[in-house]
């Protein structure tokens, strides 16, 4: 019982418990702030930043004050969840320490892990990242639109719809890269073989971003104190519903097995920071800009479903980045041949 609690994967799973019930005692104090800012905000006719925060916390749906919580629980208890690992020690598995997990001998992994390293090549993983993925969303979505399809909203102002898309993206993707491409993966990667350490995080980051509260959670009285509880509630019942659950599922499955896959191929998250923020970025902008056709609703959400994140649509296309993410990071890892500069040089040595 002893090593159950203190095994790697226990003390992962206690941190996400611990995080959800930390939001759900946050939730009603965030959501009082929240609308008590944008009171104050508008009766004083504040601008600048603090008008637009204003105006988001006026604005956002209940459920978006839980995520924040949910967010800001995490980056809390991230600093005494790594002292807890002890993720400074090297040892060579196996060794007598209660840190280690116990597995079948076939499926421990027998080093320390694969250490993030510096990237020289940062700049073009971060940008080719997010080229790949949002340009193949947005092409998508294009086609969509010239097929009638999708619609654009009237009187499109396109700065602020781009410019909050990449305000919302950038942070939320930063935040989860480094906690499951960079932590958790590097955790696992010390006792699992790279398959099995793969599988395990795209499960887990499938199961949390499938239980993340969206609009159709109807929370009454945010205000109360038992407000986050309820929505934890609701969150749960969602596990009897394969309809729902299972969709979205595996599209945020895809989406966190190649964050891994492009984290190990680089041993940087640079890479995996630029698909995901072009993910999200590419997501948030065509909301904001379109709307489905009524004439096509059925069809729509038959292929993309009702949060247009599941479905075969989005699952092809992620499939397509994946496989183009994997061809770039086998280019980028190629040392470039030495080519003889002189005579000289293509001269054999005695």
């Amino acid at each position: 019982m002893k090593r159950l609690f203190q095994s790697d994967i226990t003390k992962i799973l206690l941190f996400f418990i611990l995080t959800a019930l930390c939001a759900a005692v946050l939730y009603p104090l965030l959501y009082n702030a929240g609308k008590m800012l944008a009171e104050v905000a508008e009766s004083r006719h504040s601008d600048g930043a603090i008008s637009w925060i204003a105006l988001q916390c006026a604005t956002a749906h209940s459920t978006y004050y839980f995520n924040a919580a949910l967010l800001i629980s995490a980056i809390l208890l991230a600093g005494p969840f790594i002292m807890w690992l002890n993720l400074s020690h090297d040892g060579t598995y196996p060794r007598p320490s209660p840190w280690h997990l116990r597995l079948p001998y076939k499926s421990i992994k027998k080093t320390h892990g694969q250490p993030l390293q510096g990237n020289p090549k940062a700049l073009l993983h971060v940008s080719t990242g997010f080229f790949l993925s949002s340009s193949l969303v947005l092409f998508t979505l294009w086609l969509l639109l010239i097929s009638d399809y999708f619609t654009l909203r009237p009187s499109i102002d396109w700065k602020q719809p781009t410019l909050e898309a990449i305000a919302s993206a950038i942070f939320p993707a930063l935040i989860e890269v480094l906690i499951f491409a960079g932590i958790i993966f590097g955790i696992f990667l010390r006792s699992f073989k790279l398959s099995r350490a793969i599988l395990a995080v795209a499960i887990l980051f499938a199961m949390i971003h499938t239980l993340l509260p969206t609009t159709d959670i109807k929370v009454i009285n945010p205000s109360s104190l038992s407000a986050g509880f309820r929505i934890l509630g609701a969150i749960g019942e969602r596990f009897l519903q394969p309809k729902i659950f299972i969709p979205p599922f595996a599209t945020f499955y895809v989406i966190g097995a190649i964050l891994c896959y492009a984290r190990y191929r680089t041993r940087s998250l640079w890479l995996s920071t630029g698909l995901y923020t072009g993910w999200i970025f590419s997501y948030l902008l065509f909301r904001n800009i379109a709307e489905v056709n009524s004439n096509h609703y059925f069809q729509v959400y038959s292929y993309m479903g009702f949060d247009g994140k599941s479905g075969f649509l989005p699952l092809s296309i992620l499939v397509i980045t994946g496989i183009l993410t994997h061809f770039f990071t086998q280019l980028s890892s190629r040392k470039p041949q030495r080519t003889p500069s002189s005579i000289k040089d293509c001269e054999p040595t005695s």
